[in-house]
């Protein structure tokens, strides 16, 4: 008796693959993403204060926060399709993108901060490396699941 071949039995359960689907879910699903990430921000500062820290928050200029929903708008498409295609993509639920997301998103700061004036007296204030860690962690858990949930696809 012939043992049946389990990617191709995988591979036959899965559908099509939706491009244009997985785009517009990931997009609007990285803009959602990206304003929990902002709001858990705020949150986060607040608390710290309560509790004596002090926090020094900068307020984002118009540019910032463009850039910042554009990122999260960008990556987000980009993993909706990816998705669409690659079963294994969300695994673990968007916290490999968010770490991922992290890791850039932490070399873009250092080199942005290099070429601000100033930037040495910004760096003495900045929250933990586990901060925002936690924070894209929020971002990728936050993108998956409305990812998910739009395009009416689970995840792996």
């Amino acid at each position: 008796m012939a043992r049946a071949d389990p990617k191709a039995e995988m591979k036959a359960e899965r559908p099509p693959p939706r491009p244009a689907l997985g785009l517009a879910a990931g997009i609007a699903a990285g803009l959602v993403a990206s304003a929990t990430m902002v709001a858990l921000q705020k949150r986060a500062a607040r608390l710290r204060r309560e509790a004596g820290a002090t926090v020094s928050v900068p307020e984002p200029d118009a540019v910032g926060s463009f850039t910042h929903y554009l990122v999260g708008g960008m990556l987000g498409g980009v993993y909706g399709v990816l998705a669409e295609y690659r079963h294994d993509a969300p695994a673990g639920f968007g916290t490999a993108l968010g770490l991922a997301t992290a890791a850039l998103g932490d070399q873009f700061r250092v080199h942005a901060a290099k070429a601000k004036p100033g930037a040495e007296q910004a760096h003495a204030v900045a929250p933990a490396p586990n901060y925002n860690k936690a924070m894209y962690l929020m971002y990728g858990i936050t993108l998956d699941g409305l990812r998910a949930l739009m395009a009416r696809r689970g995840r792996g």
